[in-house]
């Protein structure tokens, strides 16, 4: 006994006898189910949006600065303190400390350090201050690597 719904028409009416004849339908006449699909997709998107929450507050984090950039606008650098991100070339010994060349693919920019001789080749962080010199009306920048 109770009240059925009428699809068609979307009427109730009232049905004596047992209502046990299977599933529940709901009132839709579609019965709910998981798409495997669905899920799939919901998971790629989610993990896509993660990826990019974490690699956009780790750039907002540490910014880096461009080589170029200085090389480009030399006069708002100066004394300024920037980190720069690069791959370590040539080192040099400058009396008790060390100069090398940091490079961003065709940008290079000298680096003056007074810590252990840098390894050639490999890709580091500097932290320091611009320093703008001049040589034949051309900016020269160089970075000064803090302690």
């Amino acid at each position: 006994m109770g009240y059925v719904r009428d699809n068609k028409t979307g009427k109730f009416s009232w049905v004596e006898g047992s209502l046990d004849d299977g599933p529940y339908v709901p009132p839709t006449g579609r019965r709910s189910e998981t798409n495997p699909t669905h899920l799939l997709i919901a998971l790629v998107v989610l993990v896509v949006v993660a990826v990019v929450a974490w690699w956009t507050m780790r750039a907002f984090k540490e910014p880096s600065v461009a080589i170029k950039r200085i090389h480009n606008h030399p006069a708002e650098f100066d004394g300024r303190t920037v980190m720069i991100r690069g791959q370590i070339g040539d080192v040099f010994r400058v009396g008790g400390s060390y100069a090398y060349y940091l490079m961003q693919s065709r940008d290079t920019i000298v680096v003056y350090t007074h810590g252990a001789r840098p390894k050639t080749r490999t890709t580091t962080s500097v932290h320091g201050s611009v320093s703008i010199g001049y040589l034949d009306g051309v900016a020269r920048p160089v970075l000064w690597e803090s302690p």
